[in-house]
């Protein structure tokens, strides 16, 4: 029940968590300019989203939300030319971080959503509970954690150009 859907969600944490490894506190916190995030933003991001969605899933559980859900094409999500918005007041903040509290805030954030996924009884109720969303309506569980990982995956994709941006340093010829 959801073992795919949570071995991806597993492995792309995995590789955004092995990209910070080595930075440095400093490093993370620094920006390239006023109109982009910086590292500690994006994973500030990453965890406020995730205790969103693990929220939202619970309230659907609490509400005994239900019904025949049909698949939606999330994979849209990946298409970093449609720029998606923060919603007012949710943008991550601008306060210095350190890598440490990151990763503990990350990690906080994948445990309450593995407990609360455990908590889930049966395999009907892991494809009728129904979670509702803003930009696509009504998910399925499984739709909810594929929702995640390719939240995750994109912001993997930013990170990486964040760090080539802050971090690259062009060798002289």
């Amino acid at each position: 029940m959801l073992d795919y859907e949570l071995m991806s969600i597993k492995m792309i944490r995995n590789k955004i968590l092995a990209s910070v490894e080595e930075l440095t506190d400093s490093q993370i916190n620094k920006r390239y300019s006023e109109d982009k995030w910086s590292i500690a933003q994006l994973l500030r991001h990453l965890y406020d989203s995730e205790t969103g969605l693990t929220q939202m899933i619970k309230f659907a559980l609490e509400q005994s939300n239900t019904g025949n859900l049909e698949r939606k094409p999330l994979f849209m999500i990946l298409d970093r030319t449609q720029k998606g918005k923060v919603p007012e007041g949710r943008a991550p903040s601008e306060k210095f971080t350190t890598k440490d509290e990151l990763l503990s805030l990350l990690a906080q954030s994948r445990q309450t959503l593995l407990r609360l996924i455990d908590e889930i009884k049966g395999e009907d109720e892991v494809e009728k509970l129904a979670i509702s969303f803003p930009k696509f309506g009504l998910l399925s569980l499984a739709q909810c954690l594929e929702f995640i990982g390719l939240h995750e995956l994109r912001h993997f994709e930013q990170l990486n150009e964040i760090k080539l941006e802050t971090l690259y340093v062009p060798v002289s010829p």
